[in-house]
C-alpha cells in the first residue's frame, strides 16, 4: 500500500521524533534557564538596590539616548531635598539643581567626558541649591558604558554630600591662617620631628626665623647649624638628653645668621614617649626674642647710666665729707714728713723717730688711697656683671665713704655683719650704690628727726636658703603715712631737695638681681627699716 508505514519511513519518523523530543527538551531547558537567569537577574538587582538604598551617598544611572533616569537611590531625597519620582519624570532636575556659579563648569566637563574629549569624570565638586534655599557641596564620580565603537549609551555615578567636610576644611584653613598669623606676630614658629622616618615638619615662620629659602624645607640640622659656635655644644646636649631620656627643652640661646647678624631665640621642646618608654617624636617652638633682648640690653644700659648719674649726685652730696676724709691723712703725711726732715737734719740724725714716722706716712697714704679707690669705684660706669662678693667688705667701703658725714652729723653707725658673708651674688658696685642710697636717706631722716637716739644700723645675714638679706635701720622720723610702697616710685620724695630717684633706682637694681626691696616703720621705736634681698652664690 502506498501510504503504509514502510521500514524506511518508520526509521525516518523515529529520527524526526527523536529530534522533536530533543527540541522540546531544549525548549524546556531554555525556558527553565531563562527563568533562572531572570530570577538571578532580579535577585542581583534586588541586592544592588538594597546596597544602594543603604548607602548615604547617591547612586544614579542614566540612559543617554533617549535621556532617562534608570535608577536613583533614596539618599537623593535627603541630600537634594527633592523626590526621586520627580527626577524620574524630569531628568534635567539633576543639573538644574546645580548652583548657577558652578553649573556651566560641571555641564561642560560632563559633556566633554561623555563625548570622549575628557578622560575622566571624577572628584568633581560643586554646589547644589535645595528648594529650602540651603546650599550643599557635592563630590561626584562617574562611569560610562560604551558600545564597541566607543559611543556612550549609559552613564552612572556616585554623589556624596561633602558639606561638612568642606566646612571642616575651611575651618582648618582659617585656624591654620590664624595660627600662622599669630606665629608671625609673635615671631614664633613650631617644629615636629618624627623619629621613625627622621622627618621634620616646620611651620611657615620657621624659614623666616632661620633665614632659609621658603621653597626648601630646612632639615633638623638647620637649627643646630645656626646656633652660635659658643653655644652649639650646650644646645646639642639639650637635644641629646631630650631624645635619650625624654627631658624637656627650655632654653635661650643665640643664632649666628649667614649675613653675620645675631638673633636670640627661646627654644622649647616636648618629647613624645610611647607605651614602651621610647621617644618617638620631639615637638616644640622657637620664638625670636631678638627685639626683646636688645630692648632689655638697652634698658640695662639706660638703668646703668641712670645709676651712674645717681652715684655722681650722691658723691656730690658727700663732697665735703670725702674731702675731709682725704685731707686728714694728707695733712698727717705733710706734718709727719716735716718731722722726718727735722729728725734727719739733727746731729746725730734721729733714725728711730724717722723710721716710725715713715711707717705713719705709709699708713696715712694707704688711708688716702683707700678713699680714692672707693671714689673711683663709685664714679665708674658699671654694667650688670655679677660675681660673688663679701658683704662685710662692701659695708666697710660704704662706711669709709660716709665716715665724715657721720661725724659731722654726730650719728653713730652700728654694723651687724658677721664674718664669712663672702657669697652674695651680684654687681658689687651697684649693690654698694643701693646700700649707700639707703644710708644717705637714713642720715637725712635722722637729721630731721626729733629723737635723741641718733643711731644708724646696717645688718646682713642669710634669711633663708639661697637668699641674703641686708637691712638699714634708722632712728629718724619714720615713713610718711601710706608711703611704704610709694617711696620706691620715680620722682616721689618727701624731702625739700632731691629728685626722688634714689630709691627708684635702688629698686631697679635689686629687682635686676632677682631680689626684692621694701620698707617698714620700726616696731616700738622711732625710725624706719629698709630691707632688700640678694641671691647667694652657689
Amino acid at each position: 500500500m502506498p501510504n503504509a508505514f514502510t521500514q524506511k519511513r518508520l526509521e525516518i519518523m523515529k529520527v524526526i521524533a527523536s529530534q522533536a523530543a530533543i527540541a522540546l527538551e531544549n525548549a524546556r531547558l531554555y525556558a527553565e534557564l531563562k527563568a533562572e537567569n531572570a530570577e538571578r537577574h532580579r535577585a542581583s538587582e534586588e541586592r544592588f538596590r538594597q546596597f544602594a538604598d543603604a548607602l548615604p551617598e547617591v547612586i544614579w544611572i542614566t540612559d543617554l539616548a533617549p535621556e532617562r533616569v534608570v535608577y536613583c537611590s533614596p539618599s537623593f531625597e535627603r541630600i537634594w531635598g527633592r523626590s526621586v519620582a520627580d527626577l524620574y519624570d524630569e531628568p534635567r532636575l539633576w543639573t538644574d539643581s546645580i548652583h548657577p556659579d558652578d553649573r556651566e563648569r560641571v555641564n561642560e566637563l560632563f559633556s566633554r567626558w561623555v563625548s570622549g574629549d575628557a578622560d575622566r569624570y571624577e572628584d568633581i565638586e560643586f554646589r547644589i541649591m535645595r528648594p529650602d534655599g540651603e546650599i550643599r557641596w557635592i563630590r561626584e564620580i562617574g562611569v560610562a558604558s560604551r558600545t564597541r565603537q566607543g559611543v556612550p549609551y549609559r552613564v552612572g555615578g556616585i554623589a556624596a554630600d561633602v558639606t561638612e567636610r568642606r566646612a571642616t576644611e575651611a575651618l582648618l584653613r582659617r585656624n591654620e591662617a590664624h595660627l600662622s598669623e599669630a606665629q608671625r606676630i609673635a615671631k614664633m614658629c613650631s617644629f615636629d620631628w618624627m623619629l621613625a622616618d627622621d622627618r621634620v615638619y616646620w611651620s611657615n615662620e620657621t624659614r623666616r626665623i632661620l633665614s632659609y629659602d621658603a621653597a626648601i624645607p630646612p632639615p633638623l640640622d638647620a637649627l643646630l647649624d645656626r646656633v652660635h659656635p659658643d653655644e652649639q655644644s650646650a644646645v646639642g646636649e639639650l637635644f641629646e638628653h631630650a631624645l635619650l631620656y625624654g627631658r624637656e627643652i627650655d632654653a635661650e640661646h643665640r643664632l649666628l645668621m649667614p649675613d653675620g647678624t645675631m638673633k636670640y631665640i627661646h627654644l622649647v621642646g616636648r618629647p613624645t614617649i610611647d607605651a614602651a618608654g621610647r621617644v618617638v617624636a620631639l615637638r616644640g617652638t622657637i620664638r625670636d626674642i631678638t627685639e626683646q633682648k636688645l630692648a632689655d640690653q638697652a634698658e640695662q644700659r639706660a638703668q646703668a647710666e641712670l645709676a651712674h648719674l645717681n652715684r655722681l649726685a650722691t658723691m656730690g652730696e658727700l663732697t665735703a665729707s670725702i674731702a675731709h676724709e682725704v685731707n686728714q691723712p694728707l695733712a698727717a703725711i705733710v706734718a709727719t714728713a716735716a718731722a722726718c726732715t727735722r729728725w734727719l737734719g739733727a746731729a746725730p740724725p734721729n733714725l728711730e723717730g724717722t723710721h716710725e714716722a715713715l711707717i705713719r706716712i705709709a699708713r696715712d697714704g694707704k688711708r688716702a688711697a683707700e678713699v680714692i679707690k672707693r671714689l673711683r669705684a663709685m664714679f665708674q660706669k658699671s654694667d650688670l656683671t655679677c660675681e660673688a662678693f663679701d658683704v662685710g667688705e662692701l659695708v666697710r667701703d660704704v662706711h669709709g665713704l660716709v665716715r665724715g658725714d657721720l661725724r659731722s652729723r654726730r650719728i653713730t653707725l652700728k654694723v651687724n655683719v658677721p664674718g664669712g658673708l663672702s657669697n652674695a651674688w651680684g654687681s658689687r658696685v651697684q649693690i654698694q650704690q643701693v646700700v649707700l642710697n639707703l644710708v644717705m636717706n637714713a642720715l637725712e631722716s635722722i637729721e630731721g628727726g626729733e629723737t635723741a637716739d641718733r643711731t644708724l644700723t646696717i645688718s646682713a645675714a642669710p634669711s633663708r636658703p639661697g637668699v641674703m638679706e641686708i637691712s638699714v635701720v634708722d632712728s629718724g622720723g619714720g615713713l610718711a603715712e601710706g608711703s611704704a610702697d610709694r617711696v620706691f616710685e620715680a620722682f616721689y620724695t618727701t624731702k625739700k631737695s632731691g629728685m626722688g630717684m634714689g630709691l627708684s633706682i635702688s629698686r631697679s637694681i635689686v629687682e635686676a638681681h632677682g631680689g626684692a626691696i621694701w620698707a617698714v616703720d620700726n616696731d616700738g621705736s622711732p625710725g624706719a627699716t629698709f630691707r632688700f634681698t640678694l641671691p647667694i652664690s652657689s
